[in-house]
């Protein structure tokens, strides 16, 4: 039911309040606005993906009673970059099993703890930005880079659409080396992306045993 403005003021001076909302004209010129929801989605194009993960927002986590961006060496060679996953919460870019997984890659091409630093982005759970990285001094990925990093790599947890072992790129910025491999959460559950990661370690060896 709909009701013109002088039933409305009437219905009001009765200390009555319709709960029937009248439907809005479509061809009205006034529209509500929506916000669009955070884009958590990384770009499925390597080269894209290169550009789009410099620039994104690092992830802060609580870490031996302080806060952090990233964990491992500032002097590691090689900075991995996780993909958080809005519906589960970490103490760390990785959780446990995913922690246990991505060590035992990186052991398989000789990197110890001091080799390899771990970051992540993405959203907290719930869906929301990361709350701790909206302080003052938040960081994006590209302030992770300094003189001793190598090689970057970024473990997505989408999947790799027509992705080739051999595929990397060179970072827009730095113009480091950069490779994409399976989230170890995808891993996990799909072993079977476990031989085109394998591949990509053993570049990412290569490049990181350079002089």
């Amino acid at each position: 039911m709909s009701y013109t403005a002088r039933q409305l003021h009437c219905l009001k001076h009765l200390g009555l309040v319709p709960w029937v909302l009248r439907k809005s004209n479509q061809n009205q010129d006034s529209a509500l606005s929506v916000t669009e929801p955070v884009q958590l989605s990384a770009p499925q194009q390597i080269d894209e993906l290169a550009n789009w993960v410099e620039s994104q927002t690092l992830a802060m986590f609580d870490y031996r009673g302080g806060s952090t961006h990233h964990i491992g060496s500032p002097q590691a060679g090689l900075l991995a970059i996780a993909q958080l996953d809005s519906d589960v919460k970490n103490s760390g870019p990785l959780g446990n099993e995913e922690l246990r997984l991505f060590e035992m890659m990186m052991h398989a091409i000789n990197l110890d703890r001091g080799s390899f630093s771990l970051a992540a982005v993405g959203a907290s759970p719930g869906g929301e930005p990361n709350a701790l990285s909206e302080k003052l001094d938040s960081q994006v990925v590209s302030d992770l880079i300094n003189d001793y990093t190598r090689a970057v790599v970024f473990l997505m947890r989408q999947p790799l659409q027509n992705a080739s072992a051999e595929e990397h790129c060179r970072l827009n910025r730095s113009r480091l080396p950069f490779w994409r491999i399976a989230h170890p959460a995808v891993l996990l559950h799909q072993p079977e992306e476990k031989r085109h990661a394998w591949e990509s370690l053993k570049a990412i060896r290569a490049v990181l045993q350079l002089p």
